[in-house]
């Protein structure tokens, strides 16, 4: 058994004896030690004890219950995130087939979502941190894994940012903005960057900040099991033209694997 396993094994017995010590405290103060103070006066006086314990313990014992789940929470991203990118790596092997350049010019991005997120604070756009947002977790290829893109999702309300934002507020198959302008060009002026937020539903203060290059993107909204949405799943090309029944098909191959494993971590 390799060390990793042998700390799960440990988390898990922590957040296995946890419960029960939350279980068994929790039995106790509802005990009433005078019924036994004639017929048992050892367990009168050990549930006395236990009570006076009691809330120490189930405190104590929410707080271990909390560190295994965290630390058990960690250790299953470290062990599927390299399926998930791998998982990542052929959707966009499957949606750019003949791909030419850097793998950063196709690129497919795995958002979860947030119900709260303490660095979502965005006034300009009535985004607070228990909004909602869309939260990169993971990115295929090897360069540009790190990015501090997030994207407003309010759940139930027409309040979104971004093609992620807006195939999470929809729950439709796809999302898609396509034929976008080339901010790159020695000529790109400022109906350029006007369209280029309209179609991509960011604000134009963010498309001149952040100058993206994708020419056209996809997204997809990743259910869970039971069908309830998870995260979003991004595709972005800087080629003008994205082939969509592709990308469709690719979903479908991979969007269900991907729903598995979001789960389970």
């Amino acid at each position: 058994m390799g060390r990793q396993s042998r700390i799960q094994l440990l988390l898990r017995k922590g957040r296995r004896y946890s419960n029960g010590a939350i279980l068994v405290f929790t039995a106790v103060l509802a005990a009433e030690p005078e019924r036994f103070d004639q017929t048992a006066p050892f367990i009168a006086s050990a549930t006395r004890i236990g009570q006076d314990w009691a809330w120490i313990v189930i405190l104590v014992s929410l707080l271990g219950r909390w560190v295994c789940d965290w630390g058990l929470g960690v250790l299953g991203k470290q062990v599927l995130m390299p399926v998930v990118k791998e998982v990542l790596d052929r959707f966009r092997d499957g949606v750019f087939p003949e791909k030419q350049g850097d793998h950063a010019h196709y690129r497919v991005t795995l958002f979860i979502h947030q119900g709260f997120l303490l660095r979502g604070f965005d006034y300009k756009n009535s985004g607070w941190p228990w909004s909602g947002w869309l939260v990169p977790i993971a990115r295929s290829g090897h360069t540009a894994q790190k990015t501090k893109v997030r994207f407003l999702a309010e759940g139930g309300t027409d309040r979104y940012q971004g093609i992620a934002g807006k195939a999470w507020a929809t729950r439709r198959d796809m999302a898609p903005a396509t034929s976008l302008p080339d901010l790159h060009h020695q000529h790109v002026t400022e109906a350029d960057f006007a369209k280029y937020a309209e179609d991509t539903h960011v604000s134009l203060d963010s498309v001149k900040k952040r100058l993206p290059r994708a020419r056209s993107l996809m997204g997809f909204v990743l259910a869970r099991y039971h069908g309830s949405p998870w995260g979003v799943l991004v595709v972005d090309s800087r080629n003008p033209d994205l082939d969509q029944e592709r990308a469709k098909r690719e979903f479908r191959n991979h969007g269900e694997v991907l729903g598995r494993l979001l789960e389970a971590m």
